[in-house]
């Protein structure tokens, strides 16, 4: 899991009949990922990408030899070649593009900024959680009772076609295609937090989960 930055305040747009729901039943709804199809939320809040991500690795010239096989580079490099019993080769540039599919998430998506637009786009109500830090602990400590893990906790990142740049001297070459997001989004800027099955079991229907600990945290804007 990477280091999580929890933002003090977060909004969560929505229409009014939701937000009613919610304060009334105390039933926090967390939907997965597979569950936004443009066909039914049109293109503003759908998304049938959503999990999808690419990396590209560019490199410039590049001896590769045994040292790197174990390394970040290495096992990027080895889904193009079959370095098996080569010592070393010389590589004199390229971009090497692999595609990541991880859509068996549970996310709840919110947005660091109070915008008055996105707001009116999502519905025209707010849930305005005033301390999000307790807020996701309450509601994580609800997810962890229903067996379903932290993943992470980001802003999310916007990229035409959601394609994430690295070089050779990139520590790493690890993403998380649940936070990445084809940049005619970037509107929103969106912060989201991600739960998995502790089991990894498919995720196929979100989740109401009743959680009034997390909702004292919080304001409801109609």
């Amino acid at each position: 899991m990477r280091p999580i930055t929890v933002p003090q305040k977060a909004y969560k747009f929505m229409k009014p009949c939701f937000l009613r729901k919610l304060e009334t039943t105390k039933k926090i709804f967390v939907n997965h990922l597979n569950n936004y199809p443009e066909s039914r939320h049109g293109s503003v809040i759908g998304d049938d990408l959503e999990g999808h991500a690419s990396k590209n690795v560019t490199l410039n010239s590049h001896i590769f030899t045994e040292n790197d096989l174990n390394t970040p580079l290495g096992a990027h490099l080895s889904q193009f070649f079959n370095f098996e019993g080569v010592s070393n080769i010389q590589l004199t540039g390229g971009n090497f593009i692999t595609k990541e599919v991880d859509d068996n998430c549970y996310v709840y998506c919110l947005c660091e900024e109070y915008d008055d637009y996105v707001k009116k786009e999502f519905g025209g109500s707010c849930l305005i959680i005033e301390n999000f830090p307790q807020f996701l602990t309450e509601l994580n400590k609800c997810m962890l009772r229903k067996k379903k893990f932290l993943l992470t906790a980001a802003k999310c990142t916007y990229l035409t076609d959601r394609e994430q740049k690295f070089d050779a001297k990139d520590p790493n070459f690890n993403i998380i295609p649940g936070l990445i997001k084809d940049i005619r989004y970037r509107n929103q800027k969106e912060y989201r937090v991600l739960w998995k099955n502790i089991d990894n079991s498919l995720i196929d229907k979100p989740l109401e989960i009743y959680c009034p600990s997390a909702l004292k945290y919080c304001r409801f804007e109609y």
